[in-house]
């Protein structure tokens, strides 16, 4: 593969074969530049667009300038020392925008009125308010606004999608979900021998626990959400969980479906879970009137089996052929919003910012409720 410039937009020759021809296709390369997050988050983003032929990562911000300075000469990536100089740089067109990052909002704002388009790491925002004015402001400048939607776009999730589509386990009514996050594990070098470090985490840093129980909360009613439709109500309890230790649950009702969900979130940590990526567990499952289907895992390499079982009468499935890398949701993200992003007249993204606000509208609502102990109608 080789890399060239056109009419100032970097292009990518890449090598194609098939039906008898042998020749090199010209395609539109886009330079995007990742801003803020931790050093593990933005890793994750830059390598994304390692086998993307539409875009490449060509730079890095972080609020402070050291940080950049760092992970460029980790990542061999151009590191900018002021946002400014991010967006009035002609050569960058895809801004992603991860937490923490101060001011995250404005600077998204700020990206989409200089004319680039802008890819938000999760949560969307942290209010409907904000959600909104992302919105807003995204139609007015034409310019394309998605959230990099991991889950939605994991290989074994998106087989889910297609069963539940199907009505492989018929009708499916009841939707479980829980997370393990633990304070220890995460980034086995022998299961992620490329990952770089690139910043140290200070001694006696604190997890920003309410920021993690929202982004999980966002996460996985986003993906409710695309599943079942609307929601009609929401109810949370997280007695401990803000402060570091127990569970958050939230409950919630689909107005359409009629479908119930539940997501249980616990912080332990104390324990230590192997795993290439963060040191944290996902499973999910989804009862039908026919049947069963399970998500084993995400992230973590604690369960070596499918990532996906399905149950229908004497009949049992699992499906060993998908990509079952938690990297490959980043990817595939990447590669959707680059090539939405390269062709931006005729394509639209897949996660609209319509569904992301309603996403946060959800969490919010979850949030309200494990304040007031109350149910809060949506």
């Amino acid at each position: 593969m080789e890399i060239r410039r056109t009419q100032g937009f970097p292009v990518r020759r890449v090598l194609f074969q098939g039906n008898g021809y042998r020749g090199y296709l010209t395609l539109k390369c886009l330079n995007a530049v990742i801003c803020g997050g931790s050093g593990t988050e933005a890793w994750l983003h830059a390598r994304a667009y390692e086998g993307v032929d539409t875009a490449r990562a060509h730079g890095v911000y972080s609020e402070g300038g050291g940080g950049a300075d760092a992970r460029a000469a980790a990542w061999g990536l151009t590191a900018y020392d002021s946002f400014k100089r991010v967006i009035s740089d002609p050569a960058v067109h895809i801004v992603e925008l991860l937490e923490p990052m101060p001011g995250r909002t404005d600077a998204a704002l700020a990206a989409l009125d200089a004319g680039k388009h802008v890819l938000m790491g999760a949560p969307f925002a942290w209010s409907t308010a904000q959600a909104e004015r992302l919105a807003a402001a995204a139609r007015k400048q034409g310019r394309l606004l998605m959230c990099h939607e991991n889950w939605l776009f994991y290989p074994p999730v998106r087989k889910v999608m297609n069963l539940v589509r199907k009505k492989s386990v018929g009708r499916v009514t009841g939707l479980r979900m829980r997370t393990i996050i633990a304070g220890q594990g995460g980034w086995d070098a022998d299961l992620n021998p490329r990952f770089k470090a690139a910043e140290e985490t200070a001694p006696g840093t604190e997890p920003d626990y309410p920021a993690m129980l929202f982004r999980d909360a966002y996460e996985k009613l986003s993906l409710a959400l695309r599943l079942f439709g609307p929601i009609e109500e929401i109810h949370s309890v997280s007695p401990g969980a803000p402060h570091g230790r127990g569970a958050s649950v939230i409950t919630w009702k689909h107005r359409a479906h009629g479908t119930y969900g539940v997501l249980e979130t616990v912080l332990a940590p104390d324990m230590k879970i192997r795993s290439a990526y963060d040191p944290r567990d996902d499973v999910m499952e989804l009862t039908g009137s026919a049947g069963i289907i399970w998500v084993k895992r995400g992230a973590s390499q604690m369960r070596q089996e499918p990532a996906v079982h399905a149950i229908r009468g004497e009949n049992r499935f699992a499906y060993g052929n998908l990509d079952d890398d938690w990297m490959s949701g980043y990817a595939e993200c990447a590669r959707h919003f680059a090539e939405c992003a390269a062709n931006a007249r005729n394509a639209s993204p897949a996660v609209s910012p319509a569904h992301s606000a309603a996403a946060v509208a959800a969490a919010e609502a979850a949030a309200r409720s494990a304040e007031t102990g109350r149910r809060v109608s949506l």
